[in-house]
């Protein structure tokens, strides 16, 4: 027999992990990005390190995976959810994860990530039964007993990266699955001020019992050496089925799935790169790199602090520039990333992308809305059904069945999207993240606005709107600066002399 693995990783795991890790870091924000460098900031084939690390420091990512997922998750939960539970369950309600958690905020966030990372998992345990000083279990007699023990059923997230692999049997239902998690280990006998051990743990749930494994520090006495994992804690359970229950984002198995951002996901890192480009560009403009073309090597080449050449007997030519962009390459970077905004939210509000022809018919758009409300039903109806095989897995544990019933909203209407999404988008224009031109441009593109409404007329009308206001400002700091030098006209409509 093979020794044991358990770093083993499921196919599907492994099909969906590197969408899952890009989507995650795309949610985190610029820092996560930031701390993975080349990974999605590229570096130029003749870009030195020292000027990489500059662009490094200065780049900025727009958090759009952050808007898409919050507005699909603020129309999921713009309800409050219907729970049907007995008794025995209620009471679990306000406090589903032993820390005080509601039923409400704990599969609020579940689904947040779900959505992020493709899959979210629920980990139904309960606390081992206390035991006596020979190490038997104690008896308890009644519910009030396993109340003062702490002996309560659980709920707790577990992240999708950490549910490894898993079998299924022919109804497609767990036999088994690995759950990597961590223990800190110190020597409490030594007091505070000392450096906790982290140990990587795996824990192995089936449907009768779980076993804990860890590393081994070195071969237990007569165990080979291949033998890398030591049993360091185990249990039983008589469930029946394995207490784990998977919260879909975007459906690819039943235990695997996609994230919301998926298609979206290189467009954002592109947009980061090209408004990286952008800034760079800028720098140039605004400090300018000299070049010299001589004989002689300068002494010194910095533009801010001067430049000395020596120059031979001959008087030979030399000759002295800057290295700046040009005013095409702006425009051409600005071009290209209102395009890439347009792209990433008319794809995030229809979720469907089409091409220019299609995205003028009226029929396509109403069509795109009708799948955008279809995956948001989707995504209700998978975080739904996972709920309810939570609490029906908790009653399990209590062995007292009764009337469990789950219900989510999916009562997604266009106004409701329009209006939701709408918001999350319109912060962009307020951070300028997103230009008012390219903002009117996806709402008639999504026939938010009505058909009669001239886009190009508006935002002409913007601009003119923009060009008399400088007038107008550069009008009123003219004649203060006439009046502070005394020459405002007097009331009676004459010049002072």
């Amino acid at each position: 027999m093979p020794p044991l693995n358990l770093t083993n990783t499921h196919e599907d795991y492994t099909k969906t992990e590197e969408v899952r890790i890009k989507s995650r870091d795309l949610f985190e924000g610029s820092e996560e990005v930031k701390a993975k460098t080349k990974t999605y900031l590229f570096q130029g084939v003749n870009e030195g390190d020292d000027q990489y690390t500059n662009r490094l420091k200065r780049a900025a990512l727009d958090p759009f995976a952050e808007k898409i997922i919050k507005a699909r998750h603020s129309l999921i939960f713009s309800k409050e959810h219907e729970r049907t539970l007995p008794a025995t369950l209620k009471k679990f309600e306000n406090d589903v994860d032993n820390c005080r958690t509601p039923a409400e905020a704990f599969f609020s966030d579940l689904n947040i990530d779900s959505q992020v990372d493709g899959i979210a998992w629920v980990l139904i345990d309960m606390p081992k039964p206390p035991i006596d000083e020979s190490g038997e279990p104690i008896e308890l007699d009644n519910a009030r007993q396993e109340e003062e023990a702490g002996q309560r059923p659980y709920f707790t997230q577990i992240a999708a990266a950490d549910v490894l692999d898993w079998a299924v049997d022919d109804d497609n239902e767990l036999i088994w699955a690995v759950v990597r998690g961590t223990r800190f280990k110190e020597d409490v006998s030594q007091g505070w001020g000392q450096t906790r051990t982290i140990k990587t743990t795996w824990t192995v749930w089936t449907t009768a019992e779980w076993i804990k494994y860890e590393e081994s520090e070195e071969p237990a006495k007569g165990k080979k050496a291949t033998e890398r994992y030591s049993i360091v804690d185990r249990g039983e359970h008589n469930l029946g089925t394995v207490p784990l229950v998977p919260i879909l984002g975007v459906k690819y198995t039943k235990f695997s799935g996609w994230s919301v951002t998926k298609k979206v996901n290189d467009h954002i890192i592109l947009l980061y790169n090209k408004e990286s480009d952008l800034d760079h560009f800028e720098e140039l403009a605004a400090h300018p790199i000299p070049y010299v073309i001589s004989s002689e090597k300068p002494d010194l080449l910095d533009a801010g602090k001067g430049i000395w050449i020596p120059v031979g007997d001959g008087g030979e030519k030399v000759d002295i520039g800057m290295l700046e962009p040009t005013g095409k390459g702006f425009e051409s970077a600005r071009l290209s990333m209102a395009d890439l905004r347009f792209r990433i939210l008319s794809i995030a509000l229809s979720q469907s992308k089409r091409e220019t022809a299609q995205v003028e018919s009226a029929d396509a758009q109403r069509e795109d809305r009708r799948i955008f409300s279809s995956s948001l039903k989707t995504t209700s109806r998978n975080a739904e059904k996972g709920e309810q095989r939570c609490w029906e897995i908790m009653a399990l544990w209590i062995k007292e069945p009764g009337t469990i019933k789950i219900t989510y909203n999916r009562d997604f209407d266009d106004r409701m999207i329009e209006a939701a999404m709408l918001k999350e988008f319109s912060t962009l224009v307020a951070e300028e993240n997103l230009t008012s031109e390219t903002f009117l441009r996806i709402l008639k593109s999504v026939e938010v606005l009505p058909s009669w409404v001239d886009v190009d007329e508006e935002i002409a009308k913007l601009k003119a709107i923009s060009a008399n206001s400088a007038s107008s400002v550069l009008s009123t700091l003219h004649a203060e600066e006439q009046r502070e030098q005394g020459g405002s006209s007097g009331n009676d409509g004459t010049e002072d002399e």
